[in-house]
C-alpha cells in the first residue's frame, strides 16, 4: 500500500557481494535473513512486542537447528519463509533467485529438474477421461500449465509463458493433499518467489484456484453453465472493464491496482463516464486483486463519493539500508525529475534519524474530497475476498466511508499496516528477501494485518463463487 502522499512503490536492489564468502550454505542465509530483518523490517518490534521474546527466540531455535542441515535448495527457501511468517503473511517474501537451485532428495523431474511431458502426450494421455480431477492443461492471462499427478502429490508445470523468467517443463506449483479431502498448494510467483495457499479449490472440474490464484481448464474439455462461462472471463481477465448486467446494474471488474494498470483503469472508468453516471447500481469486482498503487484508484472514488475520506497516516523506519532505496531512486535516470526534490527532502529527514521512524508528511490523518455527490450510481456493491490485501485493503478502507458502498463476499487476507516494500539480495544471490519499510498509524487500534476487512454482507459456501456476482446483484436490485 502507498499512501497518497507518500512515494510510488518501486523495488530497488541491494547487493551484499561480500557478507558471506561465495561458497554459501543455508545457515548463512538464514544468519542473514535474521540480522537483516531483526535491523530494517518496519513491523519487526511491532510484532516481538505482541508474541513476546521467548516465543520468538523458540521459534529461531527451531528454525535454525533445521537449516543446519539443509543444502541451498528449496527446502531451505521453504524455511527461511517459515522463518517470516512468525512476523505476518503479507508484505514479505523470500524470492529464489539461483536457477540451479532444486530439492535435492527428490528431484520433481529427471531432467535439469523440469517436467519433460509434452502438451500432445498429455493431451493423448487425458483423452477420454471425464472424471480428470486436477490432471490436464490449464490457463490464465499469464501461463499455461500442464498438471500431471506424481508420487502422491499433483505437479502443475509450464506449457508456454508470457512471462520470460519462466520456461516450459519448469514447476509453477505443487498441490498435496492434507489428512482431509482437502489439498494445499506450493506456488511461486512471476519472480519465482514462494506462496502457500491452503484454501485450493476445483469448481465443477473446470476452475482451478489457488489464493488469489486462478486457472481455467483447456483440456480435457468440460462443459460449462452460463453463470460458470462468466466467471471463468471475469476471473481470467487481466484488464479491467465494464459490463452490463442489467439495465439496472453496471459490473466493473478490476483485477489488479498495479501502477501498470493505472491507466488501463482511467481509460475504461472514462470510456463508460455516461453509462455509469446514469445507471442506478454499480458491481465493483476486485476479487484476488492483491494491490498495487493507491493511485490507481483515485479515478474511483469520485463515482462512489458522499463523504469527506478520512486516510490514516504512516511512519517510516530509517536504516542505512533503507536509505539506500531513496538514494537509488535519486540517482535513477529514469525516475521523474519532478519526483526528485522530494525524495531528496525525504532522505535528509531519514538520515538526520537513522534508528528511528520518521513521518515524511508531518500529518496523521488526510481527509480527500470532492465537489460533487453524484446522483447516479446509487447503490454501490464491491466483491471482496481472502485475495484481497495491501492496496485494495486500502481502496475498501476508503470505499467504505461512503453511504452508498457496500461490501459482499468474505474477509481479506489482513496485508496493509507493514507495507511500501524493499527487497534485497542475500549471500551468494541464492535468495532475495522483501520486506516492509513503513508502519501505519492504525496500529494498534484499527490493526488490519492477520485480521483482515469483513463485508457487509456475508457469501458462504452454499453460494459458489460464479454465482456471487447474481447474489449481489439481487441484494441490489431489491
Amino acid at each position: 500500500m502507498i499512501k497518497r502522499a507518500s512515494f510510488l512503490l518501486v523495488l530497488s536492489m541491494f547487493f551484499s557481494h561480500n557478507y558471506f564468502a561465495q561458497d554459501c550454505t543455508c545457515l548463512d542465509s538464514y544468519k542473514w535473513l535474521k540480522n537483516t530483518f531483526e535491523e530494517n523490517d518496519a513491523g519487526f518490534d511491532y510484532i516481538l512486542k505482541q508474541k513476546g521474546q521467548q516465543a520468538y527466540n523458540q521459534h529461531n531455535e527451531r528454525i535454525e537447528s533445521s537449516v543446519k542441515e539443509l543444502k541451498v535448495n528449496l527446502d531451505c527457501a521453504a524455511k527461511l519463509l517459515e522463518w517470516l511468517f512468525f512476523f505476518r503473511q503479507g508484505h514479505i517474501g523470500i524470492s529464489v533467485l539461483d536457477p540451479k537451485i532444486s530439492s535435492p532428495e527428490k528431484p520433481l523431474s529427471t531432467s535439469d529438474e523440469r517436467i519433460t511431458i509434452t502438451e500432445a502426450s498429455l493431451i493423448k494421455k487425458l483423452s477420454g477421461n471425464n472424471n480428470p480431477s486436477y490432471e490436464g492443461i490449464w490457463q490464465n492471462d499469464s501461463y499455461k500449465v500442464g498438471v500431471i499427478k506424481r508420487e502422491g502429490k499433483y505437479l502443475g508445470f509450464i506449457l508456454d509463458s508470457d512471462n520470460p523468467n519462466w520456461e516450459k517443463g519448469m514447476i509453477k506449483f505443487e498441490l498435496k493433499q492434507l489428512e482431509n479431502v482437502n489439498y494445499e498448494a506450493v506456488y511461486y510467483m512471476g519472480d519465482h518467489s514462494i506462496q502457500k495457499f491452503k484454501d485450493v479449490t476445483l469448481t465443477e472440474d473446470i476452475i482451478l484456484e489457488m489464493g488469489f490464484v486462478s486457472f481455467s481448464r483447456i483440456f480435457p474439455k468440460l462443459s460449462k453453465s452460463k453463470e460458470l462461462e462468466r466467471y471463468v472471463k471475469i476471473m481470467g481477465a487481466s484488464s479491467p472493464h465494464v459490463q452490463q448486467l442489467t439495465s439496472k446494474t453496471l459490473l466493473l471488474r478490476i483485477p489488479d491496482f498495479s501502477w501498470s494498470k493505472k491507466q488501463a483503469i482511467d481509460s475504461v472508468l472514462s470510456a463508460n463516464k455516461a453509462l455509469i453516471y446514469s445507471t442506478e447500481n454499480l458491481i465493483i469486482d476486485i476479487r484476488n486483486n492483491g494491490g498495487g498503487s493507491d493511485m490507481s484508484y483515485d479515478s474511483i472514488l469520485p463515482i462512489i463519493y458522499t463523504n469527506p475520506i478520512r486516510l490514516i497516516g504512516m511512519e517510516m523506519l530509517s536504516t542505512e539500508l533503507n536509505n539506500q532505496r531513496m538514494k537509488d531512486f535519486i540517482n535513477n535516470p529514469d525516475f521523474p525529475e519532478n519526483q526528485k526534490g522530494r525524495m531528496r527532502d525525504a532522505l535528509v529527514q531519514l538520515e538526520a534519524n537513522l534508528g528511528e521512524f520518521v513521518n515524511l508528511d508531518s500529518t496523521i490523518v488526510d481527509e480527500v474530497t470532492f465537489d460533487k455527490i453524484s446522483d447516479f450510481p446509487k447503490k454501490v456493491g464491491i466483491l471482496i475476498n481472502e485475495g484481497n490485501g495491501s492496496t485494495s485493503e486500502q481502496f475498501l478502507l476508503a470505499a467504505k466511508q461512503s453511504t452508498k458502498v457496500k461490501l459482499f463476499g468474505t474477509t481479506t487476507t489482513g496485508a496493509l499496516d507493514i507495507s511500501n516494500m524493499n527487497f534485497v539480495k542475500g549471500p551468494c544471490e541464492h535468495f532475495g528477501l522483501s520486506y516492509g519499510l513503513s508502519k501505519s498509524y492504525r496500529i494498534p487500534d484499527m490493526a488490519i494485518d492477520g485480521k483482515g476487512i469483513s463485508p457487509d454482507y456475508f457469501i458462504d459456501k452454499s453460494i459458489p463463487k460464479y454465482g456471487w456476482i447474481d447474489y449481489t446483484l439481487n441484494v441490489l436490485e431489491q
